[in-house]
């Protein structure tokens, strides 16, 4: 198998990663189903993902700005998740979990372009933010954008969300990958395609954080766009796939 296509996913990732302090799994997972099967993705995804988060908590300017009490209570919160979204991934067919990753990438890119800067969460919502980051986590690779609607709307800077996404993202990947491997589910093959793609991971991330240092709002509403259409498209597949085995 060429490593052009799956090696440029994870760069592009990278870069998003770099701006946003989680998007890796947001535009990896979608794209990478093009090469990979639903179960190797999420894999991969929770692998990548603590390893981009280090590159940027040791970014200049990131460093200290974690909120220690908001990645505390999402990090506990998702803990109650992860061993649902386990039984997704294990037993439910892989289009149910990709039609699910669509859904999350549209519901984050409504909220990112209409909803972003302009609603207040208040403390409470948390706990189900929490929960449903876990229970994403391991199910679709994707924790990110339920918890980053929280994160966003608690209203703090723009370094703080960063850093405090990416700490709660990378932790919640290694709970998760955790997890999944007791269950025997991570195998040779798989962390083989991680060592493959790791490089590209990292070099993107370098380059997200680099542009994002000169912070271009127009890539940001581009890529909420983006991962829009790749949500229409991803949520699409899955149900052309499961409505055909019904009728078929």
């Amino acid at each position: 198998m060429t490593l052009v296509l799956p090696v440029a996913i994870v760069f592009l990732a990278g870069i998003l990663t770099g701006v946003t302090g989680f998007g890796f799994s947001v535009l990896s997972v979608p794209l990478l189903l093009l090469v990979f099967q639903p179960h190797e993705v999420v894999v991969i995804a929770l692998c990548l993902v603590p390893v981009t988060s280090a590159v940027l908590l040791l970014a200049p300017g990131l460093r200290g700005q974690v909120r220690q009490r908001t990645f505390g209570a999402l990090t506990a919160f998702s803990v109650v998740g992860l061993p649902v979204g386990i039984l997704l991934f294990e037993h439910f067919d892989p289009m149910w979990v990709t039609g699910l990753m669509g859904l999350v990438l549209l519901g984050y890119a409504a909220y990112g372009l209409v909803g972003a800067g302009t609603i207040e969460v208040r403390r409470h919502w948390v706990a189900p933010s929490g929960i449903l980051g876990g229970i994403l986590a391991t199910s679709t690779g994707l924790s990110g954008p339920a918890v980053a609607m929280y994160v966003h709307g608690r209203q703090v800077s723009a370094r703080q969300q960063t850093a405090t996404m990416s700490a709660y993202v990378g932790a919640i990947s290694v709970l998760g990958l955790g997890l999944l491997a007791l269950r025997g589910a991570v195998s040779g093959d798989d962390l083989q395609h991680v060592v493959r793609l790791a490089g590209g991971a990292v070099a993107g991330t370098l380059l997200g954080r680099w542009w994002a240092m000169r912070r271009h709002d127009t890539l940001d509403r581009f890529t909420l766009v983006a991962l829009g259409v790749m949500g229409i498209w991803t949520l699409g597949r899955s149900v052309m796939w499961l409505t055909r085995g019904a009728w078929g």
